[in-house]
């Protein structure tokens, strides 16, 4: 859905429409606030099905608002896709101790995790099991991220494994 020329979350559309706040919308589709909220965010893949339901029945087919969800998204991560270049050189930069992600994340000055999730849509379990290094590799929608703006990825996913094999050789110790 576009507003201004920008691409807004159609859930976010919606619930402004009804007039709702997200404790009220979160109530009538019955699903927790939490959940509305990281739905707005773009922070799903999909939109949970209780959500589409819902908003089936106070706005338009489930198809198109899927549709202008994926956009949503697509357009978040357009938007903020020049943050991504530098990934690519992560290992030049990544200190040897450090998690190479967060280094990079921290040298690019997002912050925060939710941060970085918010910008790029991604849901924040998925860093979080990342940047605490329970994942065996890079997560996919990461992966997809990174190749879909044509980035090189392989210093990533090879800084990551040696942060994790370094970190476990600590932990033996």
């Amino acid at each position: 859905m576009a507003q201004d020329g920008k691409n807004v979350n159609p859930v976010y559309v919606v619930r402004r429409k009804l007039g709702l706040s997200h404790a009220e919308l979160a109530d009538r589709y019955s699903v927790s606030k939490s959940t509305l909220l990281r739905t707005e965010q773009g922070l799903y893949a999909r939109i949970p099905p209780e959500i589409l339901s819902g908003l089936r029945l106070d706005h338009s087919s489930p198809w198109s608002i899927s549709a202008d969800y994926s956009r949503y998204q697509t357009s978040q991560r357009d938007r903020n896709s020049h943050l991504l270049r530098s990934l690519g050189t992560v290992g030049l930069y990544a200190d040897a101790l450090g998690h190479p992600f967060i280094s990079w994340r921290l040298y690019e000055g997002i912050l925060s995790r939710l941060e970085f999730c918010r910008l790029f849509c991604i849901h924040p379990s998925t860093v979080k099991r990342y940047e605490d290094g329970i994942s065996l590799s890079t997560p996919s929608v990461i992966l997809d991220l990174i190749r879909a703006y044509n980035i090189e990825w392989e210093p990533l996913e090879w800084s990551y494994q040696n942060w994790r094999r370094n970190r476990n050789t600590n932990k033996a110790a």
